[in-house]
């Protein structure tokens, strides 16, 4: 299934959530839905509340936790997270996640254990990230809201030494919240991306991620 419409044999036309190869989504023997790069820059979405009203059948918990941490079920059982294709926090309670380092987001629609081990049985929610770019590029933004909401970050990408590329991406976002919930993050997402051959790739990625609640 598709969050947005995907034309077939476009770079959008593939994902990872449901063999951990880049399959097209047609011959993917399971229920995935994607929200791409450009549905995500269109509804200028920040948070994966955001994202997640763009899939059926996936339904926030505690109004998407309070601005507290992400909690979400489809079908009536909880998701479990990933991040590029590796467990990201408990699926209850774990963390506030924001969009400002994420590529794409898949979402596999029932099991998954057989592909992650240990997982939920609703699915699984795999935010793959942003990688190194070869081409220089930078960009920045900020944004304000109600209860005292202002974000604001930068991203940065280009060539390096050595047949390297670097990325780091750098955002903070503080709220006063509804009726006082209130929170403030700072992430730092450094990464290198090595070409160790025509056909081989190594990418060493980092998060810093401070948040705090009150």
């Amino acid at each position: 299934t598709y969050a947005a419409r995907i034309y077939p044999g476009s770079p959008d036309d593939v994902a990872r959530t449901g063999s951990k190869t880049d399959t097209p989504l047609r011959d993917i023997p399971a229920s995935v839905a994607v929200v791409p790069e450009k549905l995500l820059k269109e509804q200028a979405a920040i948070t994966l509340n955001d994202a997640m009203r763009n899939v059926s059948s996936v339904q926030p918990q505690m109004a998407g936790g309070y601005g507290y941490a992400n909690n979400y079920t489809s079908r009536g059982l909880s998701l479990s997270f990933l991040r590029d294709d590796m467990p990201d926090g408990p699926s209850q309670n774990g963390y506030y996640r924001t969009l400002y380092d994420v590529e794409r987001i898949e979402v596999l629609k029932g099991p998954g254990s057989a592909l992650f081990g240990a997982a939920n049985g609703g699915g699984s929610i795999n935010m793959i990230t942003k990688k190194p770019q070869k081409k220089f590029n930078v960009s920045g933004g900020t944004t304000f809201g109600s209860f005292g909401t202002g974000t604001g970050y930068l991203d940065l990408t280009g060539p390096m030494l050595n047949d390297t590329a670097g990325r780091l991406i750098v955002n903070g976002e503080h709220s006063d919240g509804f009726r006082g919930l209130g929170r403030d993050i700072v992430e730092i997402s450094p990464s290198l991306t090595w070409n160790i051959a025509d056909n081989k790739t190594l990418t060493v990625d980092f998060d810093h991620r401070d948040i705090q609640v009150k």
